[in-house]
């Protein structure tokens, strides 16, 4: 093998397999964190409109991972022709963790407080078309 002079293509140093496995692997990266961040979505909207059962709680997490399972599965069947590898779940799951350590606490944290900022003078707002609308 021949190394030219200023190339720094993965093409000098893995077969295509190999590349085929590591754009695998992180595609699933990105898939995972993509997940946290749905989920981090769903919980947002959990801490504005407050469930008061937690039967919907339950059936919000079940439809999500239904949803990220199946999602998963397509994805993956039609990248490995049909072979399920282990690295793609490990790699899921770290960038979920991946995500979560990053960016996923201050995006929890703060679009809630601005969710809330914007949502409390809409229930104001409400109240008072409510109590309008009682006079007459």
């Amino acid at each position: 093998m021949q190394i030219r002079k200023g190339s720094h293509c993965l093409e000098d140093f893995l077969s295509e397999s190999v590349r085929i496995e590591v754009v695998l692997l992180l595609s699933a990266l990105f898939i995972g964190m993509m997940y946290g961040f749905i989920y981090d979505t769903i919980r947002i909207i959990r801490r504005v409109i407050v469930h008061r059962k937690v039967l919907w709680i339950a059936i919000e997490d079940i439809v999500f991972w239904i949803v990220v399972a199946l999602h998963s599965y397509v994805t993956f069947y039609y990248g490995t022709n049909g072979i399920m590898r282990g690295y793609i779940v490990v790699g899921i799951v770290c960038g979920a963790g991946l995500y979560r350590v990053s960016v996923g606490t201050l995006y929890l944290k703060y679009v809630t407080r601005i969710v809330k900022f914007v949502v409390k003078p809409l229930k104001k707002a409400k109240a008072v078309f409510k109590i309008h609308l009682c006079k007459r």
